[in-house]
């Protein structure tokens, strides 16, 4: 099976549909594919040949109806807890199609699902250093499945940035973390100052992007 997958387009076509399938059917919001022809040397595993980067709205509905989940840090824990399991699920499932795979998980990833987001065409780098989605601007988080089979032809069209003529979250920032760029020793100082139990969130909260 696995050689087949290798080779032929249609049998990448059905992978890649039933990647979709299972992973929407899961409660995945954004489904994404990385493939390079040096994908092996930028991962750091050989047999690498492909990345399946799927994403969660962090403020979606079902979540804020449990008062319990109304921080951010709290609604981003629950979503990387949903991350991880959608993440195995597939996992299980392309393994017993004889599919080689490693799961990335949400929480503890290692390596940067944000970047791969982007290879990926779920989004774009915004000014706050957070990728930006058309679907929920920067208010999403990532999960990710290395696979050995090279899905080639099924990227995202890619349009204009919407960071590119705004600035908002740039104006709004407390800790003037992102005016020449993110300076991330200014956003940690400023947040050390606060609660324990809290986290600034400005700069998503502000984003025009994804709000109806």
């Amino acid at each position: 099976m696995r050689d087949v997958l290798n080779v032929t387009l249609v049998a990448q076509r059905k992978l890649y549909e039933s990647i979709n399938t299972t992973l929407n059917a899961d409660g995945a919001d954004l489904v994404g594919i990385y493939y390079s022809s040096e994908l092996d040397a930028e991962i750091g595993y050989p047999w690498v040949k492909s990345v399946v980067i799927y994403g969660i709205g962090v403020e979606d509905e079902a979540l804020l109806l449990n008062a319990k989940l109304r921080k951010w840090s709290e609604r981003k824990q629950f979503v990387d807890i949903l991350l991880d399991y959608i993440g195995n699920r597939l996992g299980m499932e392309l393994t017993e199609m004889g599919v080689k795979v490693k799961v990335l998980s949400a929480a503890l990833p290692e390596l940067d699902l944000r970047r791969l987001a982007v290879d990926a065409g779920l989004g774009f780098y915004g000014k706050n250093s957070l990728v930006i989605t058309e679907e929920f601007g920067p208010r999403v988080r990532f999960g990710g499945v290395l696979l050995s089979v090279p899905l080639k032809h099924f990227s995202i069209e890619i349009n204009e940035n919407p960071c590119f003529h705004c600035n908002k979250c740039v104006e709004a920032c407390p800790a003037r973390a992102l005016n020449h760029g993110y300076n991330l020793m200014a956003c940690d100082e400023y947040n050390s100052r606060l609660n324990k139990h809290k986290k600034c969130t400005m700069c998503t909260d502000v984003c025009p992007v994804g709000k109806e």
